[in-house]
């Protein structure tokens, strides 16, 4: 397990409401978990039927505590996992042509980074139609931009919040 001041796991609440929330659109789904941690979110994504998963994350030992959980989970077949920079990340998957219908976003706090992954996503095309994007925040920091994608819902769980953006808006579909 991740320790330390720059790894915070997501809440076994909150990936159940996270999952709740998302219903079936997981299934089939392209999934980005970008600053994946333990790739968590994205696994059980690939658990509850997406398509495939990518998961970037700058941490060598990040990085070797998702194959290692890919591979207990028997999942590695379906997942790509990058360790670099998440900047770098977005870019090849721009010239790669890669697009995504689900999208983690769980930065360590108190950065820049939320903003930047949101803005690189939207930016460089890589959001499939009815793309859902999930960010996940300190509480008491709430997004103020959501760089063009539609709010959906959001959620407070103790200090955690998370976000949810894209998709189709509650009610419309």
């Amino acid at each position: 397990m991740l320790k330390g001041r720059d790894i915070r796991p997501t809440s076994g609440r909150a990936r159940q409401a996270i999952f709740s929330m998302l219903g079936r659109d997981v299934v089939d789904a392209a999934v980005l978990d970008l600053f994946a941690g333990s790739g968590a979110l994205g696994i059980e994504s690939l658990s509850r039927g997406a398509g495939a998963a990518v998961f970037v994350d700058k941490n060598p030992r990040a990085v070797e505590i998702i194959r290692a959980n890919l591979k207990r989970t028997k999942l590695e077949d379906h997942a790509e996992v990058m360790s670099c920079d998440f900047r770098l990340a977005l870019a090849r998957f721009r010239q790669q042509g890669l697009m995504f219908n689900l999208v983690f976003l769980d930065p360590p706090y108190r950065t820049e980074f939320l903003g930047l992954a949101l803005n690189n996503l939207v930016e460089q095309g890589l959001l499939a139609e009815n793309a859902r994007v999930i960010a996940e925040h300190p509480a008491e920091s709430p997004l103020s931009r959501t760089e063009g994608l539609p709010l959906f819902q959001v959620r407070r769980y103790g200090s955690i919040g998370i976000t949810v953006l894209g998709g189709m808006e509650p009610g419309s579909g």
